[in-house]
């Protein structure tokens, strides 16, 4: 989409869901095939990295990544714009020079945890950080995501024999997800 309006997309960081994704992994690299394809550059963890995230987090990774971005989009005249999946680079901003910084228009945040990223260190961002994380289509993609976390489960205890319907459930956090998986068990 982003491509389809006339936006350049600097690169694509691949980054597994979670810690057992390291041995289960959860990066569909299909679709990191085809974000290639398209002549974006994908950054993905070596094989078997762990912990989790470590090799994004390591060795300044992401303040010479976003470096390097910011230079490159001034050198066409363009400003940075980092769409951020969990506040990653909330603390290479912090860090970041002010050549870098200069290049860079703001970031970004899809994720409650990476605003609350965002938000610790904000007195020390220069730039803007957009706030994706409650706005009304995340609010409307928690409806799905409820819905599917309640069906995956019904899925899972019918292999085992059991069924949903009829039992007490308790979920721990009422927050936009929680709210809506409370939503639709009830439902």
């Amino acid at each position: 989409m982003l491509l389809a309006s006339g936006y350049e997309v600097g690169c694509f960081l691949v980054k597994p869901t979670s810690e057992k994704s390291i041995k289960r992994d959860s990066v569909d690299r299909s679709a990191a095939a085809e974000i290639a394809s398209l002549g974006i550059e994908v950054i993905s963890e070596p094989e078997g990295t762990f912990p989790h995230y470590s090799y994004f987090q390591s060795n300044n990774f992401l303040d010479d990544l976003l470096k390097r971005q910011a230079l490159e989009a001034a050198s066409s005249g363009k400003k940075l714009v980092i769409i951020d999946v969990g506040g990653w680079f909330a603390e290479p901003l912090v860090r970041a020079d002010p050549a870098t910084i200069q290049n860079v228009f703001g970031a970004v945040e899809v994720t409650t945890a990476g605003l609350n990223r965002y938000t610790a260190l904000m007195a020390s961002i220069s730039v803007p950080v957009f706030n994706q994380a409650r706005s009304p289509l995340k609010y409307a993609e928690a409806a799905h995501v409820g819905e599917s976390v309640v069906r995956a489960t019904e899925d899972i205890l019918q292999d085992v024999g059991l069924i949903l319907t009829a039992r007490k459930c308790g979920v721990i956090g009422y927050g936009m997800i929680g709210s809506r998986i409370a939503s639709s068990l009830s439902n």
